[in-house]
């Protein structure tokens, strides 16, 4: 198949083909939400300091969050991860080596995912890098994906806290879910203003209240 440019497709045009090719269903990149909500969500691990900064910040500002850890990291810190479910923020599934899963087997992609000791439903694709074919492989292991529709850019080398504040206040929209990362200290400093910067916008952030608020695989 012909891959083809944004010069070729447009902008728009060429976001959807994307999306398309890899997968993305508009329910994902909403995490099934039900509601206009913006939903914080946060990847990969992070140390005891940043363990404690986060749920501090998040409980101090009355914020729920998602966040997906690898598992490779969490077997070895059941403890930390338990302060988070404690704290009360839903704990999911981001593979136990972080590898792109369009490139291994159906059997590397399952023992991805079941190496990994978080329960189902949700699921966040590394890199997020996945087709149909891993969306069916997840599917039959009880597991639905929770995308994003705002990259903070967090990863990015170079990434400040302004850099990250500046490129989400000005990408929010109703309903939308924020893609962060526990291991960047930049993120960490600037989640306060972050927060507050969300509601003086005039949005809510999600509390998982809904009671309509399931995945649906």
């Amino acid at each position: 198949m012909k891959i083809l440019t944004p010069t070729q497709l447009g902008k728009a045009a060429f976001q959807k083909y994307v999306d398309w090719r890899r997968g993305n269903r508009p329910a994902e990149k909403r995490c099934y939400k039900t509601t206009d909500t913006i939903l914080l969500t946060f990847d990969d691990y992070a140390s005891a300091d940043q363990t404690n900064r986060l749920i501090d910040i998040l409980a101090a500002a009355k914020v729920r969050a998602m966040f997906f850890f690898q598992g490779d990291w969490a077997i070895d810190h059941s403890d930390l991860i338990e302060q988070f479910r404690e704290a009360g923020h839903i704990i999911g599934n981001h593979t136990f080596s972080h590898q792109d899963l369009r490139t291994l087997t159906d059997e590397q992609v399952t023992s991805e995912v079941n190496r990994q000791p978080v329960a189902q439903p949700w699921f966040r694709p590394p890199y997020g890098s996945y087709d149909r074919r891993v969306r069916s492989i997840l599917a039959g292991l009880g597991y639905v994906i929770c995308y994003w529709s705002v990259d903070s850019y967090d990863w990015a080398e170079g990434a400040t806290s302004k850099s990250i504040f500046d490129r989400v206040t000005s990408r929010l929209h109703p309903g939308a879910v924020i893609l962060l990362h526990a291991h960047r200290d930049a993120t960490i400093e600037i989640l306060p203003e972050l927060i507050a910067e969300i509601r003086r916008q005039g949005y809510q952030l999600d509390t998982f209240s809904d009671p309509a608020w399931s995945p649906k695989a």
